[in-house]
């Protein structure tokens, strides 16, 4: 989950997953499965502000916009080995580092 307004955590959410949604030619068809518990990570608080810093440090040192976007995905990559929290790391980094150049 993206929260970054909430502290950074995992937990497990013990009803999970309760149903599954298939796109058919005529629309959606919801099927209920057995609830099964699921692992959540969030991105939060924590997660943010060291992209923050990141994406502040890549402007001070005069990184180019290119050069930047490069490191802070290799960067959130390294950290968290997953796209989505990659992506969310990427996102606070550079809406960090265009603020930093104005």
């Amino acid at each position: 989950m993206y929260e970054p307004n909430q502290h950074s955590r995992h937990y497990i959410d013990p009803t999970g997953i309760t149903g599954v949604r298939t796109k058919t030619k005529h629309g959606y068809v919801e099927k209920a499965v057995p609830p099964a518990p699921i692992l959540i990570f969030v991105f939060g608080m924590e997660d943010a502000a060291a992209a923050r810093a990141e994406g502040r440090s890549m402007a001070e040192f005069h990184y180019s916009r290119a050069q930047a976007a490069r490191f802070i995905f290799a960067e959130g990559w390294d950290k968290y080995h997953d796209r989505f929290l990659t992506r969310a790391y990427v996102q606070e980094a550079e809406d960090a580092y265009e603020k930093a150049l104005q």
